[in-house]
């Protein structure tokens, strides 16, 4: 990851990349607040190191559609999983399956756009010190268009730490991959944040114990209550953590909205 003053030299403002206090949040429900009463008369501040990201629909526009995806692998609708209807199948059966899913990515990968103000989000997350990664349930070719596309490191703040791909087992909504990154950034995942448009993502990170943050579209309004935070731009990330600490409330568990898409 390039330094503050190389990241500087690539033609950002000064002002772009001011350290800000160490950016981290307050946990908030009635429950754990009286305890934490109890115990120490004051609140538990937890500090940010990382920051992971799903690939499609998160650091790129949406582009897959997964109700045709699901028609040529004869899937059945949600909340059936995808990849795990694929896995299922006799061996034979499984090759001609990946294959599909493969050339469909390869489809979304030659319209493949990012998201506004992606690399502004990176630079800003770079210049905090802050880790960042990917998880997605894509394959390897997806991570390397988006790093195509995404153009010299340099341009976003310096390379990813990790790339997880659909080959890490297992995959999304399994805590595990976010799991996995945190235990090589040597931190709890209560100091990593989990970005993503999919409920796969949001019942990731939170099952891992991250906070959420979930970033809107068209059809996953239904999973706003699941995630600590949406936001409708990259942009209000910033803005969340420029607020540092920031409080992140915590309701006791309410019925999984329903699973579309992947």
């Amino acid at each position: 990851m390039g330094s503050i003053r190389e990241l500087i030299s690539t033609g950002q403002k000064d002002s772009d990349f001011l350290m800000f206090r160490q950016i981290s949040y307050r946990i908030f429900s009635s429950k754990l607040s009286s305890m934490a009463s109890r115990k120490s008369g004051k609140e538990a501040i937890i500090h940010i190191k990382g920051v992971i990201f799903d690939l499609d629909g998160t650091l790129t526009l949406p582009v897959l559609n997964f109700t045709e995806l699901r028609r040529r692998l004869g899937c059945p609708p949600p909340p059936y999983d995808l990849l795990e209807f694929v896995r299922q199948q006799p061996e034979k059966q499984k090759i001609r399956l990946y294959q599909i899913i493969e050339d469909f990515e390869e489809e979304g990968n030659r319209n493949m756009k990012l998201q506004p103000g992606v690399r502004q989000l990176l630079k800003f997350l770079a210049s905090q010190g802050l880790h960042r990664a990917i998880v997605t349930r894509n394959a390897q070719p997806c991570v390397d268009y988006l790093l195509d596309v995404l153009g010299d490191p340099e341009s976003y703040g310096g390379p990813f730490t990790h790339m997880l791909t659909r080959d890490f087992k297992p995959t999304k909504p399994d805590p595990a991959p976010v799991q996995y990154i945190c235990r090589q950034w040597g931190i709890p995942p209560s100091q990593a944040i989990m970005v993503g448009d999919h409920l796969h993502d949001i019942q990731s990170g939170n099952t891992a114990g991250a906070v959420t943050i979930l970033v809107n579209n068209k059809k996953n309004g239904a999973y706003k209550k699941e995630s600590d935070f949406n936001v409708d731009l990259l942009e209000g990330i910033i803005n969340l953590l420029k607020n540092s600490p920031f409080t992140v409330n915590r309701s006791p568990s309410a019925p999984p909205a329903p699973i579309e898409g992947s």
